[in-house]
């Protein structure tokens, strides 16, 4: 297996770990019914009138969504096979 797709099935897992736990805590901020006044435009642990952890779902999200573009483009074609300089095909 070449290094480079080792790398990106390493930072794919790791990027769902981030989308689970990021997720987690955004459904607690936002759709819990505990959920406290966190939403408040300029609040404490709020940026931009939303919580961080909305923010660190849609940049794991963007990774993983790459690093799984980065697998799909290395794939062979589906039926081909690889051949090999010097060597005769059936």
């Amino acid at each position: 297996m070449p290094p480079m797709r080792r790398a990106l099935q390493i930072i794919l897992a790791l990027s769902l770990l981030g989308i689970a736990f990021s997720g987690t805590l955004t459904y607690r901020e936002l759709c819990s019914a505990t959920a406290t006044g966190c939403s408040i435009a300029g609040g404490p642990g709020t940026l931009l009138g939303l919580p961080v952890c909305v923010y660190g779902l849609v940049m794991y999200v963007l990774v993983a969504g790459t690093a799984a573009a980065g697998l799909w483009a290395g794939r062979p074609a589906s039926g081909a096979e690889r051949v090999q300089p010097g060597f005769p095909t059936r």
